[in-house]
């Protein structure tokens, strides 16, 4: 395969390589008629980022583009060999290159700014797509319909967004019972959440593993009130108290506190902001300020939906979904880590749909990924790598080499 188009360079980056020796590990590139685990990335990385609309399309792509043929090595490629690829190699293959992606980039991004990133935040929410019940069966919903929910768990790191778990139920599963049961935050982040997550089991089970959280709450829900905060921390909430979740807890002092915390209206909210967290020593204005960035989370769904076009299916089994996002979440990763690196040298321009605009138009082309991203590298040299750091490192360098 070809490794120096943009595509090569870009799957290069992700560990399409990693992604070979645990298809032969597993067997599953045997009878697959030349296209193997490592080329139905290459081609699902080229339809994300060129937004094709379904299997055909891709498949057409392949068969006029000769520049993408050569560089996934395929002269031949049909609707139906990638029909039954989606179907029958195993989403999990893709699932944990998406996780050791993440996990590689999120180690990263730490270990470079350091002291700079302040509050890491892991938001969380889902995005339900429905379908006809009839091609979906799978995913029930009602008589009528069907509908899966892509539940998501994004971290914001200063300006990077990008997603770390993105796990696939039917469309009647609730939020909470999908976060109790898989979402594991970085234990250095701050978990953000709308109304659907506040649960006291679930806040419980944060306190248990030092999870710390700023999650709304219904009007409808009961604390029991203990004490007021201090005012100094209390600033501009019209009220601020340290609650418990049970009345037997009042008197426990080993049970954790929680601080409920009602905010003025804003972002064109008309009734006033209930807040519950278990963030003791920060104002109610951070506190605040950390739940309005939970709207960076629909915009990262709009992205998903606009630009990388998921809410086009390229299959209907869940297997095929499965792949579709995990490879959407692979194309989100490179987004944010190319766009965090122009932000290190200081290219504010280049937001991830500027990003996505010069790969989706430059994608076959032979030049240097790092040059294809900054216009004036030549005045850059010294802030911007003119080649770029793998995501994912080879499997013998794994260990000594880690996030370097």
């Amino acid at each position: 395969m070809e490794e120096t188009t943009v595509l090569g360079q870009i799957c290069q980056l992700l560990g399409v390589k990693r992604l070979a020796e645990w298809g032969e590990a597993s067997g599953v590139n045997r009878y697959s008629k030349g296209l193997t685990v490592e080329r139905l990335l290459f081609v699902l990385v080229a339809a994300q980022l060129r937004g094709v609309a379904s299997l055909r399309d891709a498949a057409q792509l392949c068969a006029e583009d000769e520049a993408l043929r050569d560089t996934i090595g395929l002269r031949d490629l049909g609707r139906t060999t990638l029909s039954d690829a989606l179907a029958r190699f195993p989403a999990e293959l893709f699932e944990r290159l998406f996780r050791e992606a993440a996990e590689t980039f999120a180690r990263r991004l730490r270990s470079d700014r350091g002291k700079v990133l302040m509050d890491v935040l892991t938001l969380l929410d889902s995005t339900t797509v429905t379908v006809p019940l009839a091609d979906f069966p799978w995913a029930k919903y009602n008589r009528i319909l069907g509908a899966f929910k892509a539940h998501m768990t994004l971290e914001l790191a200063g300006e990077a967004v990008y997603p770390r778990q993105i796990i696939l139920t039917h469309g009647k599963v609730a939020d909470i019972s999908v976060a109790k049961a898989f979402v594991t935050p970085s234990p250095d982040s701050i978990l953000v959440a709308d109304r659907g997550y506040e649960d006291k089991r679930f806040f419980r089970l944060c306190a248990m593993h030092g999870t710390r959280f700023v999650i709304r709450a219904k009007s409808s829900t009961y604390y029991y009130a203990q004490a007021d905060t201090p005012a100094a921390l209390s600033q501009g909430a019209l009220a601020d108290e340290i609650v418990v979740t049970r009345i037997e807890d009042l008197r426990n002092p080993a049970i954790p506190r929680l601080r409920r915390i009602v905010l003025p209206p804003f972002d064109k909210h008309e009734k006033p902001i209930i807040l519950l967290t278990d963030l003791l020593d920060r104002t109610a204005t951070e506190i605040g300020a950390m739940y309005r960035k939970r709207w960076q989370i629909e915009l990262f769904f709009r992205f998903l939906e606009s630009q990388l076009r998921i809410t086009k299916l390229y299959g209907c089994s869940e297997n095929a979904i499965r792949i579709q996002l995990a490879v959407a979440g692979l194309v989100a990763i490179v987004i944010a880590y190319l766009t965090s690196l122009a932000e290190q040298a200081r290219d504010s321009l280049l937001g991830p749909t500027a990003c996505l605009r010069r790969l989706r138009y430059c994608l076959l082309s032979t030049c240097n990924l790092a040059e294809l991203l900054l216009r004036t590298l030549r005045r850059r040299k010294r802030l911007f790598p003119t080649r770029l750091p793998p995501l994912i490192p080879p499997i013998q360098l794994e260990l000594p080499l880690a996030f370097s």
